[in-house]
């Protein structure tokens, strides 16, 4: 292995603490030690490392088509061919005759020479998508797939912390060092998780009343996903009328829609997140937009975000405005993934337009946001934390599950990845995150946050088996794991809402909130919904 010293470093690290030293190490990696140096060790982390190994080839075999199969088979042929000559060869040579035993040595030098000229072609010829798609499903492939490229692409803009080893190292190379990382014994994220109990900021005593309202809507973000009738059935079963019902989306506009309860003074407006491409095209215009507000205070946002959340207030602010303030209805915004970054911009606009409504101004504006990117600058999103107006709770609460990426994808992260990518530990890019550095510009989760843990999966071959779950609560730059992104196997899946549904109900009912529904692992909404309908039955 090849050390690398900071003068392979370009100029990044004057501003670096004294006590970071660079130690980054790039290694060759040869295909015996696929598995990564974290699986180095004892014969259990060999035995995981030829796990891996064979999980690999067998999953990139299988997705292989016959013609590669054949191509790989005809180099392991010549070589074999070529083995059995130069035994024979070196056997005739030495006792002038080839004979049976010498016969037996080249046939067992060929059959040799077959199998590792095979496994030498598979793992010679793997593209960074088959990697990716033996380790990962189908989403999470694709999105990882484009991470390295996304890096170079925006190298300069990934943050103020930003350094590059100075030779170039293929995308292969990076997104194999990344799955070493995260596919072996160690857990994604674990050293950063290691370090919340010295955080002073965090705390496991995560009120009740956060959890109940987070299961409260959870079922309105989720709505959003689904047909109009779906939607409606949703807000019936809640008592809610629906007054707005925006179904479709258009690139800058995603789907959503506005209810209210006249009894409460309540109106709940759902935004939907990422599902068709009009809505991909939102994610990605990812450049970071300034604006003056007008309580008089600066936002840097996501700019796709924030036009989002421009259309939205365009379609509904003139009914929030002129009929349900004037009646002293309280506003809470939610949504998922796309649809909660664009929740918190829009409960951040309108606060800073409540003021210029005067007397009449809506009594309370939330927002719960499940999933959401990180979406505006570090002073506005710690603003999304103190209490709303007319309320104890935060104006914005952000739920995180677990390895969910999405929260942790901004340009900052993007950079780390990117240095975990060409060599870096954990260990280091956790002290570049922890050094509290950061420009303006950069993006972070707005609001207050609990993040919830999984410390348990569920047994599967039990039915009915839960993951244990619990709950911490902080801002988002009090958690060491949202420093930083790793290319983690569950990145995507605890993405998905039935994932927040379980965890939230698992750890609400630990702390003595009433749940509903008792939670099922991997249920789908429309099961979950009747289940639902169903208790609700039985108790009418």
């Amino acid at each position: 292995m090849a050390h690398v010293g900071s003068s392979r470093f370009g100029g990044g690290m004057a501003w670096a603490p004294a006590r970071l030293t660079p130690a980054w190490r790039v290694q060759t990696l040869v295909p015996h030690s696929f598995a990564g140096a974290v699986l180095r060790g004892g014969p259990t982390r060999r035995l995981a490392e030829a796990v891996t190994i064979d999980r690999m080839r067998k999953e990139i075999r299988r997705r292989r088509s016959t013609m590669e199969k054949l191509k790989g088979w005809r180099y392991a042929l010549t070589l074999s061919v070529f083995a059995v000559c130069a035994v024979a060869w070196a056997v005739r040579r030495l006792r002038g005759r080839l004979g049976k035993s010498g016969a037996l040595a080249a046939s067992a030098a060929g059959a040799f020479g077959f199998v590792v000229a095979a496994r030498r072609w598979e793992l010679k010829t793997i593209s960074t998508e088959e990697l990716l798609k033996a380790f990962f499903p189908g989403p999470a492939a694709e999105l990882f797939a484009r991470l390295p490229q996304a890096i170079e692409t925006l190298k300069g803009r990934l943050g103020a912390d930003e350094l590059y080893i100075a030779e170039k190292v293929d995308a292969f190379q990076i997104v194999r060092r990344l799955i070493e990382l995260s596919c072996g014994q160690r857990k994604p994220y674990s050293e950063a998780r290691a370090l919340l109990d010295q955080q002073s900021s965090v705390s496991m005593e995560v009120e009740p009343e956060k959890l109940a309202l987070g299961l409260q809507l959870l079922p309105f973000a989720e709505a959003t996903y689904e047909v109009d009738d779906v939607v409606k059935e949703v807000c019936r079963e809640r008592h809610q009328e629906v007054l707005i019902l925006e179904g479709v989306s258009k690139p800058g506009s995603p789907a959503h829609f506005l209810c209210f309860n006249h009894e409460k003074k309540l109106a709940i407006l759902s935004i939907r997140g990422t599902k068709t491409p009009a809505d991909a095209l939102t994610d990605l215009a990812g450049d970071i937009e300034e604006r003056n507000l007008e309580d008089g205070k600066k936002l840097s946002a996501h700019s796709g975000f924030l036009t989002a959340a421009d259309s939205v207030l365009a379609r509904v602010k003139p009914v929030i405005r002129d009929l349900l303030a004037p009646l002293g209805y309280s506003l809470l915004v939610t949504g998922h993934s796309l649809g909660a970054s664009t929740a918190s911009l829009v409960t951040r606009l309108l606060r800073a337009e409540m003021a210029s409504w005067g007397s009449e101004g809506i009594s309370s504006v939330s927002c719960v946001a499940f999933a959401p990117c990180p979406c505006m600058d570090a002073k506005n999103a710690s603003d999304c934390a103190k209490a709303s107006e007319g309320g104890d709770a935060p104006m914005v609460l952000s739920f995180v599950c677990n390895d969910d990426a999405v929260p942790r994808i901004s340009m900052q992260n993007l950079g780390r990845l990117s240095l975990l990518g060409k060599g870096a530990s954990v260990e280091e890019v956790l002290q570049l995150a922890l050094a509290n550095r950061r420009r303006s510009s950069d993006q972070h989760v707005p609001g207050a946050v609990v993040v919830l843990h999984q410390t348990e999966e569920a047994d599967s071959k039990k039915e009915g088996s839960l993951s244990k779950w619990t709950a911490w609560r902080g801002n988002a730059p009090d958690f060491p794991e949202m420093g930083y992104l790793e290319l983690a196997p569950k990145g995507i899946s605890h993405h998905m809402a039935p994932v927040y549904r379980e965890a939230l109900a698992v750890v609400a009912a630990a702390r003595g909130v009433a749940v509903d529904v008792a939670p099922k692992a991997d249920e789908v909404f429309e099961d979950w919904l009747g289940r639902y309908a169903a208790c609700a039955d039985e108790k009418a």
